[in-house]
């Protein structure tokens, strides 16, 4: 196809028809023909599929009568009894009685993080999972609640999920989990699900082409430019225009960037603001405000300084009921993520309160040990002051908390699980803008 035509331009030898072969690709980096927009690929190839809008989910389910089985080779020339769009795989979601029925559930995996993830299934009865068409997880047969996983590694952008599950009467359940890349063992959650926009596998590659084509740098700086701006191929032209030598930057080009670049960087989620690529976004900005006027530099650095994710790692110390860090210091205004893990043998989980309800707070948890529900509720008082938390982590689990750092004060943060908080508390210091700036 087209974009694996482009991708074979860079391990070109002979590129002496550089000016002939930029002139068909340069349109491409900018906007597709319509025919090739209507089946936009992602980055892997396989077309996007589409949950449908409004208050729909983003997971497709096909409901078949009677029960065939789990294997996805059964659903082939099968009509569906019923297609209904629902948020995720709960079986209570489906609508129908679940009842000697056979279900394939269709959607878009989104990956933010690319690594190796394992997939689970527990079912009762048979369930398998597929990702772009490969089988991960065969949980098929006549059992109870059983659990099997698998594992296959995944990069970043959109892949095909399917779900097959089928119940032969008695009890049923089905639930879908996932773990990987800064991913605790949870379901997977909706927000993860459906169409997340096309990754503009095409445009990314033309821009990668272009770049490896012997081409004069102002051009190449003024075209990379316009890709940045609207989106479509940006994680391919940061890097390009860095790769661009400064002396070639077109003034131009760089003052009309320069004005929006704060909004550009700022659409990275915080999710990837610790990553390479965010750390490129913030190089490229960096030396785009070493080309404008002192105001608009000061400008842009602002806009972007606030932009940098506050990283904090917190553990626990084994058999000391105790956090590692009793104290920690983070910049009023800016994203933040605490990662929490959890290296003891007992339970703990971590909660932000507003400052002053350190004392309150821990009293009402003890109080929660003769709550019957206690556990369910992750001995996480109902007040107004717990800001964030994660759940209760048994040993070896991990959770991450994403803000925005508040306005500044002392923060208290517990354990809330009964008696621990006592030991178990620090406070995180939010600085004023000013005062980290000194």
């Amino acid at each position: 196809n087209l974009t694996s035509l482009l991708a074979a331009v860079p391990k070109l030898r002979d590129k002496s028809g550089a000016p002939k072969l930029a002139k068909r690709i340069r349109p491409l980096m900018f906007e597709l023909p319509v025919a090739l927009r209507r089946s936009q690929t992602n980055q892997f190839g396989h077309v996007h599929h589409h949950a449908s809008g409004g208050k729909e989910g983003p997971v497709k389910v096909e409901i078949f009568k009677p029960n065939f089985g789990a294997d996805i080779k059964h659903y082939a020339n099968r009509k569906p009894a019923t297609t209904k769009q629902v948020k995720d795989f709960s079986l209570k979601g489906v609508g129908v009685p679940i009842e000697k029925i056979s279900l394939r559930f269709t959607t878009t995996l989104n990956i933010e993080r690319p690594g190796k993830y394992t997939l689970f299934t527990n079912s009762d009865d048979g369930s398998c999972l597929y990702i772009d068409g490969q089988q991960v997880v065969n949980n098929d047969g006549n059992h109870g609640s059983v659990e099997r996983s698998g594992e296959i590694t995944l990069s970043g952008g959109g892949h095909k999920l399917e779900v097959t599950y089928f119940d032969s009467g008695g009890g049923d359940g089905l639930v879908v989990s996932w773990q990987g890349p800064g991913l605790r063992k949870q379901p997977i959650p909706a927000k993860a699900l459906g169409m997340a926009g096309p990754s503009y596998a095409t445009q990314t590659a033309a821009v990668l082409a272009i770049h490896s084509l012997p081409l004069d740098g102002a051009a190449k700086f003024a075209d990379f430019a316009k890709v940045i701006a609207n989106g479509k191929g940006r994680s391919a032209a940061i890097p390009a225009m860095l790769a661009i030598p400064e002396k070639d930057w077109p003034a131009a080009a760089v003052k009309s960037l320069g004005a929006q670049y704060a909004s550009v960087a700022a659409e990275t989620p915080f999710a990837l603001r610790d990553g390479a690529a965010f750390k490129q976004t913030l190089a490229l900005g960096e030396k785009l405000a070493g080309k404008l006027t002192a105001a608009e530099a000061r400008k842009l650095r602002n806009s972007l300084g606030n932009l940098d994710l506050q990283v904090v790692r917190i553990a626990t110390i084994y058999e000391k009921m105790k956090y590692n860090k009793t104290a920690f210091s983070v910049v009023s205004g800016k994203p933040t993520k605490i990662i929490f893990v959890n290296d003891d043998m007992m339970p703990h989980n971590l909660l932000l309160a507003a400052p002053g309800a350190l004392n309150d707070l821990g009293a009402a948890a003890d109080k929660m040990a003769a709550d019957p529900q206690g556990f369910a509720k992750h001995f996480i008082p109902d007040d107004k002051r717990v800001l964030w938390g994660t759940k209760m982590l048994q040993p070896g689990q991990t959770a991450e908390l994403s803000f925005i750092a508040p306005k500044p004060g002392a923060y208290p943060y517990i354990c809330t699980f009964p008696l621990h908080w006592r030991l178990m508390n620090g406070v995180m210091h939010v600085l004023p803008e000013e005062t980290a700036k000194k």
